[in-house]
C-alpha cells in the first residue's frame, strides 16, 4: 500500500469520512506522516479497529483512487485559474486557500449522457408558439387579403392593395412553413390558399379601375371635343364681329360701354393683370364686364368701374390709335386697406412735436421717408384712408396710401388736422412717406 493511500485509509478511519481538498494538501505538505493520526487512532474503542481491518483488503483500492483523484482534482482545478498550469499549482505555498471538495463532483462528471458532455438538448416548442403560427397568423392573413382584395376594387391605388395582399399572402405561407411538423396546420393551408386566391381577385381590381379609367377619359375627351367645338363655334363669330369692327374701328359711342347695373368684379390681383399699352377695350369689356360710366373726349376714352363703397373703384384710360382701336394707356384703381384702423369718430391724437418730426422721402426715391409702419405704431386709428394702385407701363405698378386724421374740436394741445401721403419704391411693399400738411389747435 503506498503511504499517501495508508493516510487516507487512517484518516477515513478516524474521521469517519474522506479528507477534504485541503487536508489532502496539508498531508501532503508533511510527506503524508501518519502520526498524528496514529496517535487518534489509538483512541478510537478496538471493536471499531477490528471493523476497519476487515475491510482494508476492500477499500485500499478506494482509498487510492479518492487520494489519487482528489490530488488530481485539486491540481486540475489550480491549473485551470492559473495562468501557469499544473506546475504552479505544485509549487505553491500549501497555505493557499483550496476551494472544497466532494469526491461526488466525479461521479457527476465520470456520467455520460446520450447526447455527450456538455450537450443541450433542443427544446420543444411551446404552445404559445404554437398558437401564433397554427391560429393567430392564419386568420389575421385570411381577414387581410379579404380586406386589401375588396379595397382594390373600390378604392385608389389598386397596386397599392395589390401589395398589401402579397404581405398577407406571406404571412399565410410563413404561418403553413412553422406550422407543417403540427398536426393542426390545416388553418395554415387554407389560409394559404384564400390569401393567394385575394391575390388575383385584388390584381382583377387594379384591370376595373384602369377601365375604368379609361372610359372616363374617352368620355371626358369626346365632351371635351364637343365643348372645344362650341368654343371654336363661338371664337369664329367673335373673330368676325371683331373683324367687321376693326374695318371701321372701336364704337365711339359711349352706351357702347355702359351696363349701369354692372356689378364691381375687381381686386388687386386682377388689377395686376392689366397691360397698359397692349389691352384694348375690347378685351377689358369681355373678361371684366361692360363699366358703371364712360366718357369720350376727343381721341381718349374714360371708364369707370365703380362699388357700393366709395371706398373701392376702378379708372380706364384708352387712347385711340390710327386703326380705329382704344388701346389701355393708363389705370387706376381704390381698393380697401388693412394696414390702419378707420374711425368715424376719430379723436385727434397728435401733438406738433410728432409731426414736426416726421421726414419726407423724395418722389423718385422715397425710401429716405418715415415709413408708414412707424406712424402706425403711435397713430393705429385715422379718420380716413384711401389705398391705391396705378399703371401706365406694362408690368409696372405704383401703389399709394393717404391717411387723413381729421378732428376739429380737438382738445388743447393737440392738432385739429393732419394729412399724410406714401408711396412705395418700384417692386415693393413698404411705404414711406412723401407728403404732409397739418393745421395746428389755434
Amino acid at each position: 500500500m503506498s503511504t499517501k493511500a495508508e493516510w487516507a485509509k487512517l484518516f477515513e478511519s478516524v474521521h469517519g469520512r474522506k479528507p477534504s481538498p485541503q487536508e489532502f494538501l496539508d498531508a501532503k505538505a508533511a510527506n503524508f506522516d501518519t502520526s498524528a493520526l496514529t496517535a487518534q487512532a489509538a483512541s478510537v474503542q478496538a471493536p471499531a479497529n477490528e471493523t476497519i481491518a476487515e475491510k482494508v483488503p476492500a477499500e485500499q483500492a478506494d482509498a487510492a483512487d479518492v487520494a489519487e483523484t482528489a490530488e488530481d482534482a485539486v491540481a486540475e482545478q489550480a491549473s485551470s485559474e492559473s495562468p501557469f498550469g499544473t506546475a504552479a499549482f505544485s509549487e505553491a505555498p500549501v497555505q493557499q486557500p483550496t476551494p472544497q471538495f466532494d469526491s461526488s463532483m466525479f461521479e457527476k462528471a465520470s456520467i455520460p449522457t446520450a447526447q455527450g458532455f456538455g450537450a443541450v438538448p433542443n427544446p420543444a416548442p411551446s404552445s404559445a408558439d404554437k398558437l401564433v403560427f397554427n391560429l393567430i397568423l392564419p386568420i389575421v392573413a385570411i381577414a387581410l387579403s379579404v380586406i386589401f382584395a375588396i379595397l382594390a376594387w373600390f378604392v385608389s391605388p389598386a397596386w397599392l392593395f395589390i401589395i398589401l395582399t402579397v404581405l398577407a399572402v406571406a404571412v399565410a405561407v410563413v404561418s403553413l412553413i412553422f406550422s407543417l411538423k403540427s398536426s393542426k396546420k390545416l388553418l395554415s393551408i387554407i389560409a394559404t390558399g384564400v390569401a393567394g386566391l385575394m391575390l388575383f381577385v385584388s390584381i382583377g381590381g387594379l384591370i376595373f379601375q384602369m377601365s375604368q379609367n379609361s372610359s372616363d377619359s374617352a368620355s371626358s375627351s369626346k365632351t371635351s371635343k364637343v365643348a372645344d367645338k362650341d368654343d371654336d363655334d363661338a371664337d369664329k363669330k367673335d373673330d368676325d364681329s371683331d373683324s367687321k369692327s376693326d374695318s371701321k374701328g372701336d364704337s365711339t359711342d359711349v352706351n357702347d360701354y355702359i351696363d349701369k347695373n354692372a356689378k364691381f368684379d375687381w381686386n388687386e390681383s386682377k388689377f395686376k393683370k392689366l397691360k397698359a399699352g397692349k389691352d384694348t377695350v375690347k378685351s377689358i369689356i369681355k373678361t371684366y364686364g361692360k363699366a358703371s360710366n364712360a366718357e369720350m373726349s376727343g381721341d381718349e376714352l374714360k371708364l369707370t368701374y365703380s362699388g357700393k363703397d366709395y371706398g373701392e373703384s376702378v379708372y380706364l384710360n384708352f387712347k385711340k390709335q390710327y386703326d380705329g382701336t382704344f388701346i389701355l394707356s393708363y389705370a387706376s384703381g381704390r381698393f380697401s386697406q388693412d394696414k390702419v384702423e378707420i374711425d368715424s369718430s376719430y379723436k385727434s391724437d397728435w401733438t406738433k412735436e410728432q409731426y414736426e418730426a416726421l421726414t419726407e422721402g423724395d418722389y423718385s426715391d422715397p425710401s429716405n421717408g418715415t415709413k408708414l409702419e412707424d406712424v402706425i405704431k403711435d397713430h393705429p386709428k385715422a379718420a380716413r384712408g384711401e389705398y391705391t394702385i396705378t399703371t401706365s407701363r406694362e408690368g409696372e405698378f405704383k401703389k399709394e396710401m393717404t391717411l387723413s386724421y381729421s378732428d376739429f374740436d380737438a382738445e388743447e394741445g393737440k392738432l385739429k388736422s393732419v394729412y399724410l401721403s406714401f408711396d412705395t419704391k418700384e417692386g415693393e411693399d413698404t411705404f414711406y412717406l412723401t407728403y404732409k400738411s397739418g393745421l395746428g389747435d389755434d
